[in-house]
């Protein structure tokens, strides 16, 4: 919690006292930190996601869903969001900064780079593939993160979802 969420010591050790109390009380464990969900700028930003469009003609209310289901996430540069041949398990969305897509097998190839409101992964989070490339954070980024659990829970609630995310599996 120092380290990642830049946690002075003091709140780190009320933090775990807080949870284990919470724990033997509730059997729950609180969050060590506020976690920002979807907001309207996500919203707007799914809408035009990548390649996929796998959100496009959704109706409001679940378009709602869909954002509530992002969370933002920083980055430093350097970070790493996937590497070449993991297993798609989340796609993320640039909200500000710069990604770039590198391919380690063939360096001499410059990387594609991609910017504020370009999804990052989504073909191969939709259609349950692995990256083909490394995705690296090359300054300071801001991304908005959909795990595949939640989006797993997203296509259970919505059969029009379910039916678009279908089509973009098929046409692959």
């Amino acid at each position: 919690l120092q380290t990642r969420q830049s946690l002075p010591v003091e709140r780190v050790d009320a933090w775990v006292a807080d949870a284990v109390r919470s724990l033997r009380n509730r059997g729950t464990v609180p969050p060590a930190v506020r976690v920002d969900r979807g907001d309207e700028k996500v919203r707007e930003l799914i809408l035009d996601v990548g390649a996929t469009h796998i959100f496009d003609d959704l109706p409001e209310d679940e378009v709602r869903k869909v954002a509530g289901a992002f969370f933002r996430r920083g980055m430093e540069r350097g970070d790493t969001l996937f590497q070449r041949h993991q297993v798609a398990d989340r796609m993320y969305i640039i909200d500000e900064g710069e990604v770039a897509l590198v391919d380690p097998l063939n360096e001499l190839n410059p990387p594609d780079k991609l910017h504020d409101g370009d999804a990052v992964g989504s073909l191969a989070f939709v259609t349950g593939a692995r990256h083909a490339k490394s995705a690296i954070a090359t300054m300071e980024t801001k991304v908005w993160v959909l795990r595949k659990r939640d989006f797993e829970q997203l296509l259970r609630d919505s059969r029009l979802l379910e039916s678009q995310v279908r089509q973009v599996v098929q046409a692959q």
